[in-house]
Formats: structure tokens, C-alpha cells, sequence
């Protein structure tokens, strides 16, 4: 869980947003749409950052300066590599901009 200081910010919403909300917050058990929003929002931040590590290992992956990481990882993980480059590639539009 972040431990930054908390601040409000305003969002407006338009009225079938709202009810979406306020039905993820009962359905899923959160105390307010507050904690709904930032847990959304920290998902999103943790995605964007798994998404940076994979991009740093595939850069890797295809021969970056110097890199040992080929020799060291083997083939399995090489797939495995291979295939989240694929998923990327699948998914590169996402629902928030970067």
C-alpha cells in the first residue's frame, strides 16, 4: 500500500459512471468509491510498471550492448519472454493513456 500523503482531487463523473461505481464498490466490498478509484489506480501503476520491467528484458532479450541475459535465462524463459512480447503487441491499447 502507498504511504505518500493523501490529498482530495474533484472528478466528474457522468451519471452512469457514477452508479457503475457505487455498484463496484458494493459488489467488491470497498468503504467508499475513494478506495474503489485509488485501488484502480494503483493496479494501473503496478501494470505500467511490470510492463517496463518486460520491456527492459525483451530489449534485452533481442541483443541490447553486451548483454549475457540470453545465455543466463535459457530457452524456457526466452518463450516465455517471447510470448509477453506477444500479449504487448496484442494489447497495446490500453483503457488509461500512459
Amino acid at each position: 500500500m502507498e504511504t505518500d500523503t493523501t490529498t482530495n482531487m474533484s472528478i466528474s463523473f457522468p451519471e452512469s459512471v457514477r452508479e457503475f461505481i457505487e455498484e463496484q464498490v458494493s459488489a467488491y466490498g470497498f468503504g467508499t468509491a475513494s478506495e474503489y478509484l485509488r485501488e484502480l489506480v494503483l493496479q494501473d501503476k503496478k501494470r505500467k510498471e511490470q510492463e517496463k520491467l518486460e520491456a527492459m528484458l525483451l530489449k534485452a532479450m533481442e541483443g541490447g550492448t553486451g548483454s549475457r541475459l540470453p545465455r543466463i535465462i535459457g530457452n524456457g524463459r526466452k518463450r516465455s519472454l517471447t510470448r509477453v512480447a506477444e500479449r504487448r503487441r496484442r494489447n497495446e491499447q490500453t483503457i488509461l493513456p500512459d
